[in-house]
């Protein structure tokens, strides 16, 4: 085992620079409710004592979009092709966004943030198609790290942002950011492997995924690889204000915690893609990172002994590293389905993931009246980890796989 000799330079082709400056955006959208949730939500009339409630709402309305829009843009990513969907994609979250600027009701809030859920759902999945189906086999771990790794800095922006400017500028901003990348993604051309099954009929079927044990086997644990990244980023930061007053007595700004969780997020994300390309293996370094999140998550939430402040952010540092399986869990998605299934595996997981918050913060919030707001959380936190680590256990080995196949 040796590190590579020399820097893959097919990672910085024109494709995996777009897709990577398409997520940052993506994740930058995503991510500024969090950083405005409270300024936001007080500017439009919401009551203090119906912030936390309301929050939950509009999250999950976003993550609803989500979930819907993973299915729609996987499935007409099959059909019609990668980058077509892709285009789509971002005009609808980036209108969406812009119009959240200007909202001045919880519903019109909650309306144009399932919208623009929906639109984001197509961003990360098919990019990750397209840039797994162009690179060599033995590369595409490089080229989904730094896609991933560099896109979670949208969240930084977002949580930067949200100190030095109005959270209605903060939504404006994202959304001509979003119209600006249109003039970028009409530059990249369509996948070889997408233009050789143009014929084929069986292309983005769903049911598919039903008529074999083995594919739902496999659709199953690359959902529950990617569950952690958004119980932590869904519960834990989203929430991490009222969690730590709750346990610990202590005060800290969402938008603090988002740059903390966040900066080391993307590091994850790019060390544990190269690590998994050092070691030749995806589901080694998945369940490494999965287990070190729990560790951190359970030191967090079940500590016998208050914590210090600067204690909490060690330990939310550590729960960030173990977010490093997102990006090997979308990769593997990838690597594990056909080219006539890829865009629709590869799209619906991730938001998936994403739409699991729903659950995820609704047990919390209905556990809360019977526990403390932390140890709700541990319990929602347990379950969702110990199904990533079994998804590690049972998913197959997909690095280095030859893509060029059609499901039958």
């Amino acid at each position: 085992m040796r590190l590579p000799a020399k820097f893959p330079k097919e990672i910085l082709s024109l494709p995996v620079l777009v897709a990577a400056l398409g997520y940052f955006i993506d994740v930058y959208d995503i991510w500024i409710f969090g950083a405005n949730r409270v300024a936001s939500l007080t500017d439009i009339g919401v009551p203090e004592d119906k912030i936390f409630d309301t929050g939950v709402l509009l999250l999950n309305m976003q993550m609803a979009g989500l979930f819907l829009g993973g299915i729609v843009f996987g499935i007409l990513g099959d059909k019609y092709g990668r980058t077509k969907m892709m285009f789509v994609s971002i005009l609808t979250y980036s209108m969406a966004t812009l119009l959240n600027g200007l909202v001045t009701s919880v519903e019109a809030y909650a309306t144009f943030r399932f919208v623009a859920g929906f639109g984001l759902a197509g961003e990360l999945g098919l990019a990750v198609t397209l840039i797994s189906e162009m690179l060599p086999k033995e590369k595409r771990g490089y080229g989904t790290g730094i896609i991933v790794g560099f896109g979670v800095f949208g969240a930084l922006a977002a949580a930067g942002l949200a100190h030095f400017i109005p959270w209605r500028a903060s939504y404006i901003l994202g959304g001509l950011a979003g119209i600006a990348l249109l003039i970028f993604r009409i530059k990249v051309s369509e996948s070889r492997m997408f233009e050789g099954m143009k014929e084929i009929e069986n292309k983005g079927r769903v049911s598919m995924l039903f008529t074999s044990p083995a594919r739902i086997k496999k659709f199953l644990c690359c959902v529950c690889l990617v569950l952690p990244v958004w119980y932590t980023a869904g519960v834990l930061v989203t929430f991490g204000p009222e969690i730590i007053k709750s346990e610990y007595g202590l005060t800290i700004a969402a938008a603090s915690l988002m740059v903390w969780f966040n900066l080391f997020l993307a590091l994850s994300d790019f060390a544990s893609a190269w690590i998994s390309q050092w070691v030749k293996s995806r589901k080694k370094v998945l369940a490494g990172f999965i287990a070190l999140g729990f560790a951190m998550t359970a030191a967090l939430l079940l500590s016998p002994a208050p914590l210090s402040m600067p204690v909490i952010i060690a330990l939310y540092i550590g729960i960030a590293i173990g977010g490093g399986c997102w990006v090997l869990g979308v990769t593997a998605a990838a690597e594990s389905f056909g080219t006539n299934l890829r865009a629709t595996i590869t799209t619906v997981v991730p938001n998936f993931s994403r739409a699991a918050t729903i659950p995820m913060t609704l047990g919390v919030a209905y556990l809360k009246d019977y526990m403390s707001l932390g140890h709700a959380a541990m319990v929602v936190g347990g379950v969702t980890f110990t199904l990533a680590l079994l998804g590690a256990f049972l998913i197959p080995e997909s690095f280095g796989k030859d893509l060029e196949y059609l499901e039958d």
